[in-house]
């Protein structure tokens, strides 16, 4: 979405009826969507997966996007991670058949992205997890980043 683009940010709960959900036999999901001035909607994500970049929150399928529009990157996925006790930054877990200079990455990033968004580690990984549903993990790529950063 272009930064030109003056938008306003909606929350929208989506109540789905479930024997498991959160509040008794209702699961809600948070969806973030922006409407740009123009009446267009743009669904950013759901907002547990949202990031935090210096207070402003980040879609991290926009990241993905960006990133997956690479010629050398297969898949990508895009989290949150925590790096220090008081520090999270955004992360980039790709999956590449060749290898890639992150300098390579954080040109062609910084191109398309405004500098906040963009990620500050990229990991090179095997395959990025998905769910039963075909759906993106990111909560379990960031747990196996902050174990092996605690394990070093």
């Amino acid at each position: 979405m272009s930064a030109t683009v003056a938008a306003e940010r909606t929350t929208l709960c989506s109540r789905l009826d479930s024997p498991h959900g959160l509040f008794g036999n209702v699961a809600v999901l948070v969806f973030v969507i922006v409407q740009c001035l123009d009446g267009a909607l743009t669904y950013l994500g759901r907002a547990d997966d949202m990031m935090n970049a210096g207070g402003v929150r980040v879609s991290p399928i926009e990241v993905e996007d960006v990133l997956n529009a690479h010629p050398a990157i297969v898949e990508s996925a895009a989290a949150e991670v925590r790096v220090k006790a008081d520090t999270t930054v955004i992360a980039a877990f790709y999956v590449s058949n060749a290898s890639v200079e992150t300098t390579d990455l954080e040109r062609f990033i910084a191109g398309r992205l405004a500098r906040y968004k963009c990620p500050r580690i990229y990991a090179r990984v095997e395959a990025i997890p998905k769910g039963a549903n075909n759906k993106l993990l990111r909560q379990v790529l960031r747990k196996s980043y902050e174990e092996t950063l605690s394990e070093a």
